[in-house]
């Protein structure tokens, strides 16, 4: 019941006072997709969103982006992938929808509450050999 979109849709954030568009690297959407009422293309309601961070973009990834995305009602999950390092981190929105817990994962797995998934980093970072190890 859940589809999985890459970083050619865009996703829009209704709740802010400027509309903000935006290009997640994965949003995952479970149920019934809701989009824009002017532009078919446009998603609204993502329960999961992944951001791959790179030199570019991880600030924005980090402050604006995740300031926005925190307005998405449907919104459980906020996870960056670092190009770095072995490193995912992972935002989840509290059974009240009212603080966002944190959590790195530096070794073993990975635990996404949104899809009651868990998955290790070997997998993530299968074939990935960082100039610095």
């Amino acid at each position: 019941g859940c589809e999985v979109l890459m970083n050619d849709v865009k996703l829009q954030v209704k709740n802010i006072q400027d509309e903000a568009f935006y290009y997640p690297d994965l949003m995952v959407i479970c149920g019934d997709v809701q989009v824009s009422d002017t532009h078919k293309d446009i998603v609204l309601n993502p329960i999961l969103i992944i951001e791959v961070l790179s030199a570019s973009t991880e600030k924005r990834d980090r402050g604006i982006k995740f300031q926005d995305y925190q307005k998405i009602d449907s919104l459980k999950e906020y996870v960056l992938i670092s190009q770095e390092e072995y490193s995912v981190e992972v935002f989840s929105r509290d059974l009240q929808g009212e603080a966002w817990i944190y959590r790195r994962y530096e070794e073993y797995m990975v635990s996404l509450n949104s899809l009651k998934l868990k998955f290790s980093l070997e997998d993530i970072y299968q074939d990935i050999h960082f100039v610095n190890s």
